[in-house]
């Protein structure tokens, strides 16, 4: 038998595969011995078959090895010579085909997988950085609203218009300090929460505007951003201003007892 016809017969795959019988096994190691083109056919099948294995890491089904095995001519051993008995040719050859056509869908399925996994890899990279970019989007949003803050309060500040009004603590022992901006002209105010805590669940903080005599509401406080000013109504002729704790939503006249801070306008 050619060295051709040894290739053509399958036995190359079956001794891959691990299914050759001992004496088998001996006669392809010593055709490969005997005939380089054997032997780098072998090595040529190993490699394919080790393909999923080492470098995708998926060792080839049980079903789809069978389906091999069944596709490759049968073969036996007889007499002392060891020689080994093929199909005719034709029938060899169109068997070596079909055991072809099952390694080559073997290995598509594995090269498949592969690039599945690697575009899983990559998508999820991916998404990881939109996350990244999204959360970086929203601190830069936060420091150009602080920015933006602070340039309004410098502002503010400086505006010959603009009163900055104390608010001190009515009760003794209290240390609570804010501070009320009230631009004369503009008639807009804006609360520096200081030290002042949030309320509970089902209060509010309320500030009041003491105008002719009479408390005018400025509306509840917004914790949302407590180390930002806070615009509340705006308002006009005030000689006080004062903060109470209230209901939820708080109410149309101010609560006396529960106030927390009051701080007069001085001329």
């Amino acid at each position: 038998m050619t060295s051709k016809e040894f290739i053509e017969s399958g036995l190359l795959e079956l001794y891959v595969l691990g299914t050759l019988s001992a004496p088998e096994k001996a006669e392809v190691e010593r055709m490969c011995a005997e005939h380089p083109e054997v032997k780098a056919e072998l090595e040529a099948v190993e490699h394919a078959m080790e393909l999923m294995d080492q470098e995708l890491g998926i060792a080839p089904p049980v079903p789809v090895k069978q389906k091999l095995f069944d596709a490759l001519p049968e073969s036996t051993l007889v007499g002392k010579g060891k020689q080994i008995h093929l199909q005719p040719a034709s029938e060899t050859k169109n068997n070596w085909m079909m055991a072809a056509s099952v390694t080559f869908a073997l290995l598509s399925f594995g090269t498949a997988l592969f690039f599945f996994q690697r575009y899983s890899s990559v998508s999820g990279e991916y998404e990881a950085l939109v996350a990244q970019n999204s959360m970086m989007a929203q601190e830069l949003n936060q420091v150009k609203n602080s920015l933006d803050q602070n340039e309004q309060m410098l502002a503010l500040a400086t505006d010959e218009s603009t009163k900055r009004i104390q608010l001190n603590a009515t009760k003794e022992g209290s240390n609570l300090q804010l501070f009320v901006y009230w631009n004369t002209t503009s008639e807009e105010v804006y609360l520096d929460l200081g030290n002042l805590g949030t309320p509970g669940d089902q209060q509010d903080y309320q500030l009041w505007a003491i105008v002719e005599g009479k408390p005018v509401d400025m509306g509840v406080i917004d914790f949302a951003n407590p180390d930002s000013l806070v615009k509340m109504k705006n308002i006009k002729g005030a000689v006080a201003f004062a903060i109470t704790l209230e209901p939820k939503g708080g109410l149309e006249s101010p609560t006396l007892e529960n106030m927390v801070v009051l701080g007069q306008i001085t001329t």
